[in-house]
């Protein structure tokens, strides 16, 4: 994930000799080449000064700016974060001080972004996440070539073959991609890639199967269920058996499997296996060998 958009400020303080407690003046305020109104910056920033101006013993003794920044922001957690005053400069016998704050800007909540027109679809994809609709991917390369300059998300759009949606989101001059899947188990899976801003579909959609694999290991790694196939003459898949993996011990009291498709740990019932390969067969998943054969059949962790 991308850090957030750095802003660069400026900011010219004077001492104000008619207050009793010396409070700074701010007296101007530039971003690059230019000058800018207080009405101009961000919320955050206009906080830390107030707060600043509240903290006047900088104009009363030798403590530096940042050391006194320092402690506005222990007591205000809320900038720690997003605001770094880089230096801090006295000049005109300590009645005048420029500061140089570098503050990120937070990323805005996806979840309240404006939503693009995706059509009348109920999936946006075929197979996959990135295999578009063609109204679908029309859609998505016009919100890339004529909402530069603003935010926008896709919303969440699924896929007609598989257990997983994505959404697209422009933010902060960048594309966020996220991809959300889960299982026959309920077993959810998360992934996010940030790419520039791009017009390219190409490269979109490879930051979208990025994306999707990401989700799929965060699925593998959640996942409480391992599901081991028995295999006659290691071809033909005629039993399968269910155990709790271990590094899931939190879940091992449930009665039955997650999900709706599977009821009970242990064989499922495909075939009318002998007792004796059963057992056999047992033994050998809760020693964790795999692959292995008993008898004609191949036991193989999936």
């Amino acid at each position: 994930m991308e850090k957030p958009e750095k802003k660069i400020y400026k900011v010219l303080l004077l001492h104000d000799p008619q207050h009793p407690r010396g409070w700074p003046i701010v007296a101007g305020i530039s971003r690059g080449k230019y000058f800018i109104s207080p009405d101009d910056l961000p919320e955050r920033v206009c906080n830390f000064l107030a707060l600043l101006k509240e903290n006047s013993e900088v104009w009363r003794t030798k403590a530096t700016i940042n050391r006194i920044a320092s402690r506005i922001r222990e007591k205000n957690g809320d900038f720690s974060h997003e605001i770094q005053v880089a230096k801090g400069r006295r000049v005109v016998d300590g009645r005048r001080l420029t500061l140089e704050i570098h503050y990120l800007e937070p990323e805005p909540d996806i979840d309240s972004l404006p939503e693009i027109d995706m059509g009348a679809r109920c999936d946006g994809a075929k197979w996959g996440l990135a295999d578009w609709y063609p109204e679908v991917s029309d859609r998505i390369e016009d919100a890339l070539k004529n909402n530069t300059c603003r935010t926008w998300t896709t919303g969440w759009y699924g896929s007609k073959k598989e257990i997983a949606s994505a959404r697209i989101s422009r933010i902060n001059k960048k594309i966020v991609i996220e991809a959300s899947v889960s299982d026959d188990f309920d077993t959810n899976g998360y992934g996010r890639v940030d790419i520039p801003h791009t017009t390219d579909l190409g490269k979109l959609k490879t930051a979208i199967d990025q994306a999707h694999d990401v989700a799929e290991n965060d699925r593998e790694r959640n996942l409480p269920v391992e599901l081991w196939a028995i295999k006659e003459n290691g071809e033909v898949w005629v039993e399968t058996f269910l155990r709790h993996r271990p590094v899931h011990c939190w879940d091992c009291e449930r009665e039955t499997p997650p999900g709706d498709c599977y009821h009970e740990w242990g064989f499922q019932g495909d075939t009318d296996l002998p007792e004796e390969i059963k057992t056999a067969i047992e033994n050998k998943i809760m020693n964790d060998e795999s692959p292995v054969w008993v008898g004609s059949y191949l036991v193989e962790k999936t």
